[in-house]
C-alpha cells in the first residue's frame, strides 16, 4: 500500500504498531519535517517542522510520547507534548560540540541515546520523565543501533575496539562483540532476537549482512 508519493523521504521511519501508523521524515527544499501517515489510508499529519531527524526518533509502546533528535548543531533530544509544544528530554548542556542522537524506547518512560556528553560517544540511559541520564555503555562504544525484543541487549557499532558489539542494558553482563569490521555500522535485531542484522560496506557498495546474537559467523 503506498502511504505517500512524491515526497522526499528523509533518513528515518518507524511503525507505531498501537497508533496503526508510521512515522517517517520527508525533506522540502532545506527544511526536514516529521509526518505521521495512518495505514490504513488518509491524510498526512505534520507532527514537527524545521527539524531534521535523520538520526531517528523513538515511540514509547503505548504510542502515546514521541521524542527525536533534532540533528542540529548541537544535537538534541526533544520531546512532544501533548499541545505540539517539543521539550528538551535532557537538560542543557553549554557546549557547541554537543550531540544526542539514535533515541530508543525502552518502555513507556525509559530511553537509551548516543551522546557524547562524558567525552567519545557512547550509550546512555534517560527518564524521560524526570531527565535522570546514566551510562549503561563503555566509553568509546560508538552509535546505538537497536535494543533486542525483550529489552536485555542493545547493540551497537563499536569505534574502539570496531565492529558490531551487544551490551547488557543492567550492566550485568560484559560486552559481547560479534563482528570485527572497522565498515560495521547500523546493527537491529530480528523480531525473535536470535540475529542481528547489520550494514557492511565492501568497495563502493553497503550490503546487508546478518549474524547470531550468540556469536558465529557473519
Amino acid at each position: 500500500r503506498v502511504l505517500a508519493e512524491h515526497m522526499a523521504l528523509g533518513g528515518a521511519m518507524v511503525a507505531a504498531p498501537s497508533q496503526q501508523a508510521v512515522y517517517f521524515t520527508t525533506r522540502h527544499g532545506a527544511a526536514t519535517e516529521l509526518v505521521r501517515a495512518p495505514r490504513a489510508g488518509g491524510e498526512l499529519q505534520t507532527v514537527a517542522s524545521g527539524v531534521a531527524p535523520s538520526e531517528g526518533f523513538a515511540i514509547s509502546a503505548d504510542g502515546r510520547r514521541l521524542a527525536f533528535s533534532t540533528c542540529k548543531h548541537p544535537s538534541r533530544l526533544m520531546r512532544i507534548e501533548d499541545d505540539g509544544q517539543q521539550v528538551p528530554v535532557v537538560p542543557a548542556m553549554d557546549s557547541d560540540d554537543w550531540f544526542e542522537d539514535d533515541p530508543v524506547a525502552l518502555d513507556d518512560r525509559h530511553l537509551l541515546f548516543s551522546s557524547n556528553r562524558t567525552g567519545p560517544p557512547r550509550t546512555f540511559m534517560v527518564d524521560a520523565g524526570g531527565g535522570e541520564v546514566h551510562a549503561v555503555g563503555p566509553e568509546s562504544g560508538g552509535s546505538l543501533g537497536g535494543v533486542s525484543q525483550d529489552r536485555r541487549w542493545f547493540a551497537y557499532a563499536g569505534r574502539a575496539p570496531t565492529g558490531i558489539w551487544l551490551g547488557s542494558i543492567d550492566g550485568a553482563t560484559p560486552p559481547r562483540r560479534l563482528t570485527d569490521d572497522a565498515s560495521d555500522d547500523r546493527p537491529a535485531f530480528s523480531h525473535d532476537d536470535r540475529h542481528v542484522i547489520f550494514q557492511r560496506g565492501t568497495g563502493d557498495d553497503i550490503h546487508l549482512w546478518i549474524v547470531p546474537a550468540i556469536g558465529g559467523v557473519a
